[in-house]
């Protein structure tokens, strides 16, 4: 392997483990006697020092080492965790990360001037002498193989699934005995036992079966050999035995299906809880395995062996995954969408062919057109992340700065499996940290004011995300105190948004505080002003063709609801005609469309035309005008099609409505430059572009930004 891409594998490995090392230590903060956790901190430390001189990082090898020894010492319960012990070793992480960021930028001198100093600071934890050495950690990382789970290479694996009849004893059947016979073929890796048909002991029949088994075996021996096995129980219909080839899941001797699978779901499969206790525990805002050691549902040993498999099964996981350029991505993207293009014009000029010809092809170009839109999703989702990486970044934020402000918070998490698009992702963070900024600042109480009002010292703060209806919810929820809908409306009045007697909704009241400049906070601190900014939160949102909503009350906090489309590459559009111009429209946002008839047509003197729509009249855009287009003279009648911009509801005159299908969105802003009212472009299948409309541009174009106060009239 070159030393390049061997360095870039090493950048990308250490950039994950100090994730997990940051993560892990603002846990223990909380949770301080979580062995778990501490492993996790234990093996990033361990993973670090080795890659680190694998690649002839010495200094940062040593360093990484030395904090190794010190988590030896914290997992053999030789020293306390501490909050100071965190913090410590929180600076230990950033001064780590920058070195790390450092070497990635081809400065690999800069920064480790820090370890010295750094390295005295940890051998006093070390209880050890000024320059004195310690003997380095040899022990090995267990991670704790469950169920006798062993380490070997080669082999199939093979779940086998037996239930048998329960009078099978009176057949001259034993199933003992068929376990007995597959011990001699294979490696019983694990036996499950299910014991649902177990009736209470009295009303039980010596002579009857009541138990069925899973089994995971591993073997060298052909599938027809295992399956001999059962040859003379399985005449009998009554008995169920089926058996599962689970080779491709198993690297290392690791079940990688144990890595992408929640918690709670394990220890279902394992049978160390039911679903029901699980579905209870998740009501709390607690972490699973947190929840049910409080409830005593599961031992901690029990639960630390699980999390260890689970962690051992995304290592391996991580080892068998591709790191690919995202730029790489998108050129992909690129090209399969050029191909599905072509297939479209395929499936065209084939439709004009001689019947007798088609006939010959029958449904093979269905068949290719399934494909090419199959690769198109499999590439499209290539495009995924979960947020959860994004969700815990703001976590060691929101301890700085909670600290600073002499505040006590915590951060609570959920939803972190839920996938978004990269381009989300990369545009989300500022968003969310001025969100989050704003809660610590101004939203959540210090500790003594908390105490006043009847709450708890510590403030939460809950950034959850989940996919509803098409969109993605990211919620981030504050128990502090709250948006004095009052005093914004004062503000408003002050400021000539609204007139004394006006009294508009809470809901459209929060909306003054999406005016740049608008704020009610009295002193300004060093992180935010609660509104200060939240108009640019809402520009980046809506850029991204999302919305944000605030719901509030004084005294109990604030709830921040973005609502985001699922991907910004891929859209379901609506194309329509204006002039010789060709828009697509998200299908999304349309909500019904109609012939633009002039009965349905009002002027309002210095305000356009509005539209009927149903019992109440909407505001008209003709595209035409609005986007500068020389509309054609037709036979026909225009047209409107409703659509929904969040704010309102909105008539987009167009002259025709032509197709739908799912398009590919071309940024323009990086092949062009940036165009109001215009989300990005489109290639059409006769390969000319057509422009995707953003209906939140054009709302803002149309209606202009100093015009707040109208919403709420």
């Amino acid at each position: 392997m070159e030393q390049d891409e061997l360095l870039q594998i090493y950048f990308s490995e250490a950039d994950e483990l100090l994730q997990t090392m940051e993560h892990s230590l603002m846990t223990l903060e909380s949770d301080p006697q979580n062995q778990s956790v501490i492993n996790e901190v234990f093996r990033a430390m361990h993973t670090m020092k080795s890659s680190s001189a694998m690649v002839g990082f010495t200094q940062l090898s040593e360093h990484a080492h030395l904090l190794e020894n010190l988590m030896e010492r914290i997992r053999s319960k030789q020293l306390p965790i501490t909050q100071n012990l965190v913090s410590f070793l929180l600076e230990n992480h950033d001064v780590i990360k920058s070195a790390v960021e450092n070497a990635a930028q081809g400065k690999p001198d800069v920064g480790l001037d820090a370890f010295p100093a750094m390295a005295e600071k940890v051998k006093r934890f070390l209880g050890l002498a000024a320059g004195q050495e310690e003997d380095r950690v040899t022990a090995p990382i267990t991670t704790g193989m469950s169920g006798g789970q062993k380490e070997s290479s080669g082999g199939s694996y093979y779940e086998i699934d037996m239930r048998f009849r329960k009078d099978i004893f009176q057949t001259g059947q034993d199933p003992l005995m068929l376990l007995y016979e597959l011990g001699d073929l294979a490696e019983i890796i694990s036996v499950e036992t299910d014991l649902s048909s177990l009736p209470p002991f009295l009303e039980m029949d010596p002579f009857q079966l009541y138990l069925a088994w899973r089994l995971l075996i591993k073997t060298d021996r052909p599938l027809p050999t295992i399956e001999k096995v059962f040859v003379f129980v399985q005449e009998d219909e009554l008995n169920q035995v089926s058996i599962r080839d689970v080779s491709s899941h198993f690297r290392e001797g690791v079940d990688t299906r144990m890595a992408d699978k929640p918690l709670g779901e394990i220890l279902i499969d394992q049978k160390l809880v039911s679903e029901q206790e699980i579905q209870e525990v998740l009501t709390q805002q607690k972490k699973v395995g947190e929840a049910l050691l409080e409830k005593g549902k599961i031992s901690p040993d029990e639960l630390n062996k699980i999390v260890d498999l689970q962690e051992k099964s995304r290592t391996v996981l991580r080892k068998s995954t591709v790191r690919v350029d995202t730029d790489k991505l998108d050129q992909l993207a690129n090209m399969v969408e050029e191909m599905t293009i072509q297939l479209a014009r395929i499936s065209a000029i084939l439709g004009d062919l001689p019947p007798d010809v088609t006939r010959k092809l029958g449904s093979e170009p269905d068949i290719l057109n399934r494909i090419g839109r199959e690769v198109q999703e499999q590439v499209m989702r290539l495009r995924m992340f979960p947020i959860e990486g994004t969700f815990q970044r703001f976590q060691r934020m929101a301890r700085d700065l909670a600290r600073e402000q002499h505040k006590q918070i915590k951060i609570i998490l959920g939803g972190g499996e839920t996938e978004l698009d990269k381009d989300v992702i990369e545009h989300i963070n500022d968003p969310l940290t001025h969100i989050i900024r704003n809660c610590i600042g101004h939203g959540i109480e210090d500790p003594d004011e908390r105490k006043q009002s009847g709450k708890t010292p510590e403030g939460i703060i809950n950034l959850n995300a989940y996919q509803q209806e098409g969109k993605i919810y990211i919620e981030i929820k504050d128990d502090g105190r709250g948006i004095d809908a009052e005093a914004v409306r004062r503000k408003a009045i002050e400021r000539g948004l609204i007139k004394e007697n006006d009294q508009p909704s809470p809901e459209e009241i929060y909306k003054f505080l999406f005016i740049p400049g608008f704020s009610t906070a009295k002193e300004v601190s060093s992180i935010s002003g609660r509104g200060v900014g939240m108009d640019v939160v809402q520009n980046n949102i809506q850029q991204l063709g999302g919305t944000i909503d605030i719901f509030s009350e004084k005294g109990k906090g604030a709830t921040f609801v973005i609502k985001l489309p699922l991907t910004l590459a891929v859209i379901d559009g609506m194309y329509v005609g204006v002039g010789a111009d060709i828009f697509v429209i998200p299908l999304l946002t349309v909500l019904s469309t109609a012939v633009l008839k002039k009965g349905n047509l009002k002027t309002i003197e210095g305000k356009g035309e509005v539209v009927r729509l149903g019992d109440s009249y909407v505001p008209l855009i003709h595209l035409d005008r609005i986007l500068g287009i020389e509309r054609r003279q037709t036979d026909t009648e225009p047209l409107v099609v409703f659509v929904s911009s969040e704010k309102r509801i909105l008539g987009l005159g167009v002259d025709e409505i032509l197709d739908h299908q799912q398009v590919v969105i071309k940024n323009l802003e990086k092949n062009f430059c940036r165009i109001s009212g215009i989300a990005g472009g489109a290639i059409m299948p006769d390969g000319s572009v057509a422009l995707v409309l953003d209906v939140y541009g054009l709302d803002h174009l149309f209606f202009g930004r100093n015009r707040v106060h109208e919403l709420v009239h």
